[in-house]
Parts: structure tokens; C-alpha cells; sequence
């Protein structure tokens, strides 16, 4: 595991101790998942601009599965777009995958 931690005036601050806490379970809970579900994944958590880290990391892979939040086209062209970004630039192939649109319910 690959852990970056950002210098904050010399002191690591209670914020980014309690943020790479909640991380790294979240990313725990999903590898355990996915190794019950018979696949094989990595997780990686790094401090930096998303899209930079993640195009970086994309030479040493064969796919990047990412979600993506659904923002609204002009928050997209003003905020940017982690997922867009990646997509376009990474070395390998990107998978975007998003929540079903309201409508969609069976």
C-alpha cells in the first residue's frame, strides 16, 4: 500500500488521521468483497490531485474501474471531472461505473 501523507506545517493533523482512517476501511471492506467475489484487486490511497495519481498508477495496470458521482453537465466544465480526466489520459482502459438514473427502477 502506497500512503503519501501531505506535510501540514510539520504536524499531521487530527482531520487527515481521521480521513486515512475512514479510507483505508472503506478500501479494506471492498477488498474483502471483491476476494469473497473471486477477483483479485489492489487498492491504493495517495495524497495529490485525484486524476494526476491515478494517471500515474494506470502504466503499472490493465484497467481502472472508477465511479463516477453524475454531477450535471456545467458543474462538470466548471469543477472538472476526476473521472473524465482519468478517462481520457490514463495508459490503460477506463471503466466508469455510475448509479442508475432516476426513471430507472424496475
Amino acid at each position: 500500500m502506497d500512503v503519501d501523507q501531505p506535510v501540514l506545517g510539520g504536524i499531521e493533523t487530527e482531520l487527515y488521521k481521521e480521513s486515512r482512517y475512514h479510507g483505508r476501511r472503506v478500501l479494506d471492506d471492498l477488498k474483502e468483497k471483491s476476494k469473497k467475489a473471486g477477483m483479485d484487486i489492489r487498492t491504493f490511497m495517495k495524497t495529490g490531485e485525484a486524476a494526476s495519481e491515478i494517471i500515474e498508477l494506470s502504466k503499472d495496470y490493465d484497467l481502472i474501474i472508477m465511479g463516477t458521482r453524475g454531477r450535471n453537465p456545467i458543474a462538470s466544465l466548471v469543477l472538472g471531472s476526476v473521472a473524465e480526466n482519468v478517462a481520457r489520459k490514463a495508459c490503460c482502459p477506463v471503466m466508469l461505473i455510475r448509479e442508475k438514473s432516476e426513471g430507472c427502477e424496475k
